[in-house]
């Protein structure tokens, strides 16, 4: 059963602390686009992490229920070798293993202009990724992101 605040088909969004406002833009543009999103500092509309709950257990059973698994790539991410992201990767890593090749269940958005990434896990790196710079959602990627009767 999903948390409470994890809607059936919502997506999931992965970041560093550092990238926090690019994160912001793209759960605007994902709210104007009608498609539901949780992170963890989204307690405003009924997602994120709450005082005294067991965030490791509450991400893990978001990423379980979530419909797509946007993975926020930048120059944050690729310098810090160690954050708890990475662990969120995995989890997610580790749930696209039970879906078809066919199915585009980590999406990774690369938000300013770094171009090559030398600390992605090789299942991640493997993975297509798009550029919204500074996290602006565009029209096509909100449309990529929707599932037949989800998200």
């Amino acid at each position: 059963m999903p948390p409470a605040d994890m809607l059936d088909g919502a997506v999931f969004i992965s970041y560093a602390r550092q990238d926090a406002s690019a994160v912001h833009e793209i759960a605007n543009g994902l709210r104007r686009a009608g498609i539901d999103f949780w992170f963890d500092l989204n307690p405003d509309e009924g997602g994120g992490l709450r005082v005294g709950e067991k965030f490791d257990v509450k991400i893990r059973n978001c990423i379980r229920h979530c419909s797509r698994f946007i993975v926020v790539l930048s120059r944050n991410t690729d310098a810090r070798v160690e954050g708890y992201f990475r662990r969120e990767w995995q989890y997610a890593l580790d749930r696209s293993l039970g879906f078809a090749e066919r199915v585009p269940f980590i999406i990774p958005v690369v938000i300013d202009d770094t171009a090559m990434f030398s600390t992605l896990p090789e299942a991640l790196a493997a993975v297509h990724r798009i550029a919204l710079p500074g996290g602006v959602v565009t029209k096509e990627f909100a449309d990529q992101l929707r599932v037949e009767g989800r998200a």
